[in-house]
């Protein structure tokens, strides 16, 4: 079965025009939007087994801190995005089974 790729979009309203994003905003939706292709490729696969770099990106996504600046946390508030809605969204139900098996190094 071939998925689309699903972008950032997708899931949440993002600021436009684009010209009018800092550099820096710029930069903090490039890595959401990595995030989400992580996650897009390595848990839709046909085995039962996550990539490494999904495996990571939930677990960025997940985490809760906001002392970093580039944490999910802190990307959010910084682009006026609902850290909880988004990440609920992004680690729905039926992820979560994918996300708890880590691929052994």
């Amino acid at each position: 079965m071939i998925r689309k790729q699903l972008s950032l979009s997708y899931y949440a309203a993002l600021p436009t025009p684009r010209y009018q994003i800092t550099p820096e905003k710029r930069l903090m939706l490039a890595i959401l939007q990595d995030a989400v292709t992580c996650l897009e490729k390595g848990l839709f696969r046909t085995s039962r087994r996550c990539s490494r770099s999904a495996f990571e990106a939930a677990q960025w996504i997940a985490e809760r801190d906001r002392t970093w600046l580039f944490s999910f946390e802190s990307i959010c508030d910084n682009l006026n995005l609902d850290a909880e809605t988004l990440r609920q969204q992004l680690l729905r139900k039926e992820w979560n089974g994918h996300v708890g098996e880590r691929r052994s190094a």
